[in-house]
């Protein structure tokens, strides 16, 4: 419903046996029925976009924007060479990779409205509004729980994903 009502493209579906192992012909083909009904329900609903949404487009863009520019400038002109080199480099990073690879500089942590947020973007090449965007609404997170703006909150974050909550 959610990916319907943003206005998805694609969906992934996945079977409830998959959380305790290999589905069966019979749940993935449920859940895919199931996932059809939700769709067909929804068609024609959209949700309207907020000011906060817009704003956290408008972040994502230019966040976005720049890191691929610099792919595209590491590898002069060739996406590939320059993805390659950005991973070399850090340019494209993601927090908590075992592919060796990955610099895995990049720290993540949930705002107080559980939004991903960079505490420590590492080697990306973010501008510095977008990162001084990242720290004042983590800032607003630290002052409300009265904890501090620190790796701590990245562990907690990631306990509560297991705990079923987004926010540690």
């Amino acid at each position: 419903m959610a990916a319907a009502l943003g206005g998805a493209t694609q969906i992934v579906v996945k079977s409830f046996q998959e959380a305790t192992g290999l589905p069966t012909a019979a749940a993935n083909a449920e859940s895919l029925r199931a996932t059809r009904s939700v769709l067909t329900m929804c068609t024609n609903q959209r949700l309207p976009d907020s000011p906060e949404l817009v704003e956290e487009m408008h972040w994502i863009e230019i966040e976005t924007r720049a890191i691929l520019d610099r792919v595209i400038e590491l590898g002069e002109g060739d996406v590939v060479v320059g993805a390659i080199a950005a991973f070399e480099s850090g340019v494209l990073d993601c927090p908590f990779s075992c592919w060796l690879p990955i610099a895995n500089k990049v720290l993540p942590a949930r705002d107080a409205s559980g939004a991903l947020r960079f505490l420590d973007p590492g080697n990306l090449p973010i501008p510095r509004e977008a990162a001084e965007y990242h720290r004042r609404r983590l800032e607003e997170r630290s002052r409300h729980s009265g904890k501090p703006l620190d790796y701590e909150m990245t562990v907690a974050d990631v306990y509560a994903v297991a705990e079923g909550r987004l926010v540690g």
